[in-house]
């Protein structure tokens, strides 16, 4: 069969643009280098609500739901935001991923697992694998971290835990200085399990944290990577990238799901007048469209994650207390959103709260600007 459209990728970025594409009446593939999707788990799982509105979340992936946020500085100081609705899932990725394949599947496209595309020619669009050339229209780099194109990667570690009295609802974060620009997490599935994991290589840092939530044991042990967010070009002749090959991840918290479906949408409007006028110069669109959607955020995002990296334990200690002493915590619980920042920091410059930041910090964010 002739396609119209490759998508080298069969995680749920890939197998949702490539189910868009299908749904529009194209011919479209994907090949895939594992032979069974989701495995190894490599991720958190926690998800905003507002998932839902991008692609479909079944209920049998839901694992939890959570309504509030615990985060810790070095010495323990806690900051509590909440809300009054459920605004997170905690899902399982696996089966997630399996379901959103079966969904491409299900819409007419034919998924080759267990084919590793050794070489994309970006301008003829033909991808090499297994020892022969397939050519199509477009493709599109759906690949994940293992991508050509993702030059920086943050390594993550995360254990499934056995704990006693979980707060159920709440997710928790640890920040220390040793960890930035990562983090640590408690992210709970039930009173008695949970996910433990961070940002960095360091078994002994996991090691601390597990310490902290006293683990009675140990069930299941994943490691992975994470591309670093970065600003870049994210077409190239006749091929898009999209998800983790594009760095489509928060700066933040480094979750992708939402920023990779949104991208999925725009890439799919995108291609579909590519493909019908067959013109490669089409595709800048998608990467204007894209920045136009998310460049402020992002960059609200990168500059929050610069300032806590630049911190120390002492200051990190004195912002968390200082957050307390001002009651900033309503403001954490009215503004926050899990996916957009923006208001909220619209809302502390507006309150000059920007000045618990230490100003040696300050002064090393200027070049940001």
């Amino acid at each position: 069969m002739k396609y119209d459209v490759i998508v080298i990728g069969a995680g749920p970025i890939g197998s949702t643009v490539a189910r868009f594409l299908a749904e529009e009446g194209f011919n479209v593939c994907i090949y895939e280098k594992k032979k069974q999707v989701g495995l190894p788990l490599q991720c958190a799982g926690l998800v905003s609500r507002k998932i839902s509105k991008l692609n479909p979340l079944p209920e049998n992936v839901i694992i939890n739901k959570v309504r509030k946020a615990r985060a810790y500085s070095p010495s323990n100081i806690s900051i509590n935001v909440s809300k009054e609705d459920y605004v997170g899932y905690v899902i399982d990725r696996v089966k997630y991923d399996q379901y959103l394949l079966n969904k491409a599947i299900e819409n007419g496209v034919d998924v080759f697992l267990g084919h590793k595309v050794e070489k994309i020619n970006h301008d003829d669009a033909k991808v090499y694998v297994k020892n022969k050339i397939v050519k199509a229209k477009f493709v599109v780099d759906a690949s994940g971290y293992n991508s050509k194109a993702v030059s920086k990667l943050i390594p993550a570690i995360q254990y499934l835990v056995e704990i006693d009295n979980i707060e159920k609802d709440c997710v928790e974060i640890h920040l220390f200085s040793k960890l930035l620009p990562g983090f640590a997490w408690m992210i709970p599935l039930s009173k008695k399990l949970a996910r433990i994991g961070l940002l960095s290589g360091n078994k002994k840092d996991l090691y601390r944290i597990m310490d902290k939530y006293k683990v009675k044991g140990v069930l299941e042990k994943y490691r992975g990577f994470v591309p670093v967010p970065e600003f870049k070009k994210i077409y190239n002749g006749r091929t898009i990238l999209i998800g983790d090959a594009a760095s489509q991840v928060k700066p933040t918290t480094y979750g992708g799901l939402i920023l990779g479906f949104s991208a999925a949408k725009i890439a799919t409007e995108v291609l579909k007048e590519a493909i019908e006028e067959n013109n490669p110069k089409i595709l800048k669109k998608y990467h204007e469209e894209y920045y136009k959607k998310y460049g402020k955020e992002l960059r609200i995002q990168l500059l929050i994650k610069k300032i806590l990296s630049l911190m120390n334990d002492k200051q990190l200690d004195y912002l968390f207390r200082k957050i307390k002493e001002n009651n900033i915590e309503e403001l954490l619980s009215k503004y926050g959103d899990m996916d957009k920042y923006s208001k909220l920091f619209k809302e502390v410059i507006k309150k000059n709260l920007s000045l618990l930041i230490p100003e040696s910090v300050w002064q090393r964010t200027w070049n940001f600007f």
